[in-house]
Formats: C-alpha cells, sequence, structure tokens
C-alpha cells in the first residue's frame, strides 16, 4: 500500500524468478492499495515492480503455501 494516494497512475509488473511476468495491472490515479491474486503460482521467490512517471521501485516477495 501507498501511504498517500499516486498523484499519477502506477503499472505494477509481478516477475517470477526466471524473469517471466506472471501478472500485471495498472494503479489508477488518486489508488493508495492492489491487491494480486497470485495463488495460481508457484511457491517461490517474485519481484514486484511499480513504475510511475520516471520513479521505479521493486520489492523481492516470497509466495509459501
Amino acid at each position: 500500500a501507498f501511504p498517500t494516494p499516486l498523484a499519477q497512475g502506477a503499472d505494477i509488473e509481478v516477475l517470477d524468478i526466471g524473469g517471466r511476468m506472471v501478472r500485471n495491472s495498472n494503479l489508477g490515479a488518486g489508488m493508495t492499495q492492489l491487491r494480486i491474486d497470485l495463488n495460481n503460482e508457484a511457491d517461490g521467490f517474485y519481484v514486484v515492480r511499480v513504475t510511475s512517471g520516471l520513479q521505479v521501485a521493486t520489492e523481492r516477495v516470497v509466495k509459501q503455501h
């Protein structure tokens, strides 16, 4: 979740450990959170990349059953 609403939208990409995109979504301007369902994906490491304008943030996450 973002602490304040986004002034502009953001693109959200979820990549598996091999770099394959498994999910992508858009977070609209004014939104503060987005739920991404990974229930159909294998357990393991994933990278979430958030791009908004010229800013890019990445976070590693672990999906466990």
